[in-house]
C-alpha cells in the first residue's frame, strides 16, 4: 500500500516539504492547476528511475525538462521526492534527488536501513502494485491488432490498450469477467454484455456491448458509443482486474459520466476496498463526487441501495491554489457543524 508522497521543488511546490498521507480511500480536491497531479508525476518519476532511466515525458506525465519542472525554474534547486509503502509489517521508503536534470541520489530503505538504489527488485515489485490512470483517457479504436501488452502496468495510463487488455482477461478466462459485465450494466442499464470478438481473418479484436432496451437487441462496437462508456471501460477494468491489495490511482474518474454513473462508480470503489483490500486514490473536481462523500459524512445519503464508504479510512485532502506555504489542507469534519465537504471545497480551497 502507498502510504505517503513527499515532494520539494517540483512544479508549484517550493523547498518546504509538501506531503500527503494516503488511506484506504483518499480523495484529493482542489482548483485547476493547483498541483494535484504533481504528486503522481513524482510517483511516476520513481517508476522510471526504478527501471534505470529518468524520463521527463512518458505516457503518464509530461514535464519537458528539469528547468521547466523545478520550482520557479531555479536550476540551483534540487527536486526531492520521497515515497513510503507498507508491505505486511514492513515499511519501505524511496528517496530520489534530481540535480540539474540528473539523478543526484537514489536510495531505497527497508525499516530505516538502506537496501540499495531505486532499481532494487523489491522497489520495482512495490511499484508494480500501483496502477495510475491519467485524466486524459483516449478514445477506443474501432479495432486493434491482437498483440499482448507488457510492462510495469499492463493497462496503459490513458487506456490506449484497453481492447487487447480485455482480450487477455477473456482469453485467460478471468473469473471476474462477469463482474465487469455486471458493473458495466449498472453504469448503463441497457448493456447486457461486454464481449471482445476476434476477427480471425484480419487478426484483430473489437470490443462491443450487447445493448437491450427491452425492444431491440443490437451489438455496438465500443468505439461507436459515447465518451462516458469508453472512459468507464478503462476504470472498471483497472479496479476489478488489478491484483488484490493493489493501489489504483485515478485522476478525474468523473470525466464524461452522468451523476448516476458516478454514484455506481463510488459503490464499486467501496466494494473493492472491502472485498479485495484495494487502495483507491482519486483526484476530482466533480460536484457529484464531492456531494456523495459530503452526504455520507453528514449521514444524509438518499440513494438506495448503496455500498457505504468506510469513513474511518477515508482521507480528504485539499490542494489550494496558493504558491508557497499552506497548499495542502486536510478536511476536518469536526470544524463544520454539518461536516460539509462542499463548503470546504468552495470556501477554503476557492
Amino acid at each position: 500500500m502507498l502510504k505517503s508522497i513527499k515532494i520539494q521543488n517540483l512544479g508549484c511546490f517550493n523547498e518546504t516539504p509538501s506531503m500527503i498521507n494516503f488511506d484506504n480511500l483518499t480523495v484529493m480536491v482542489g482548483p485547476n492547476n493547483s498541483g494535484k497531479s504533481t504528486f503522481f508525476k513524482a510517483l511516476n518519476f520513481l517508476k522510471s528511475v526504478s527501471h534505470g532511466k529518468l524520463l521527463w515525458s512518458s505516457d503518464s506525465y509530461h514535464l519537458a525538462s528539469f528547468e521547466d519542472s523545478v520550482y520557479s525554474h531555479d536550476v540551483e534547486r534540487n527536486i526531492v521526492i520521497d515515497a513510503t509503502y507498507n508491505d505486511d509489517s514492513d515499511q519501505f521508503q524511496a528517496h530520489l534527488e534530481i540535480n540539474r536534470g540528473q539523478v543526484f541520489a537514489s536510495d531505497f530503505f527497508k525499516n530505516g536501513a538502506r537496501l540499495d538504489d531505486l532499481s532494487h527488485e523489491k522497489h520495482r515489485g512495490l511499484l508494480s502494485q500501483i496502477w495510475y490512470f491519467s485524466p486524459i483517457r483516449i478514445a477506443i479504436p474501432y479495432q486493434t491488432a491482437t498483440s499482448i501488452a507488457s510492462g510495469n502496468q499492463p493497462l496503459f495510463s490513458n487506456g490506449g490498450n484497453i481492447i487487447q487488455y480485455l482480450l487477455e482477461q477473456w482469453s485467460d478466462q478471468n473469473p471476474q469477467w462477469n463482474e465487469l459485465a455486471e458493473w458495466l450494466k449498472k453504469i448503463d442499464s441497457k448493456i447486457d454484455l461486454l464481449k471482445t470478438p476476434v476477427n480471425l481473418s484480419s487478426g484483430t479484436v473489437q470490443a462491443a456491448t450487447i445493448r437491450n432496451d427491452g425492444q431491440t437487441v443490437v451489438d455496438i462496437n465500443l468505439s461507436l458509443q459515447g465518451s462516458g462508456i469508453q472512459t468507464i471501460a478503462t476504470i472498471l477494468a483497472s479496479v476489478i482486474f488489478s491484483p488484490k491489495n493493489s493501489t489504483v490511482i485515478i485522476e478525474e474518474p468523473e470525466n464524461f459520466l452522468h451523476p448516476n454513473a458516478i454514484e455506481n462508480l463510488i459503490d464499486l470503489f467501496n466494494e473493492k476496498i472491502r472485498s479485495d483490500h484495494k487502495q483507491i486514490i482519486l483526484t476530482t473536481h466533480s460536484t457529484s463526487i464531492i456531494a456523495n462523500y459530503s452526504n455520507e459524512i453528514k449521514g444524509t445519503v438518499r440513494r438506495t441501495p448503496h455500498i457505504p464508504t468506510d469513513l474511518e479510512h477515508l482521507r480528504l485532502v485539499g490542494i489550494s491554489g496558493n504558491l508557497g506555504l499552506g497548499k495542502i489542507i486536510l478536511f476536518d469534519p469536526s470544524k463544520y457543524n454539518s461536516g460539509d465537504l462542499w463548503h470546504f471545497y468552495t470556501e477554503e480551497l476557492g
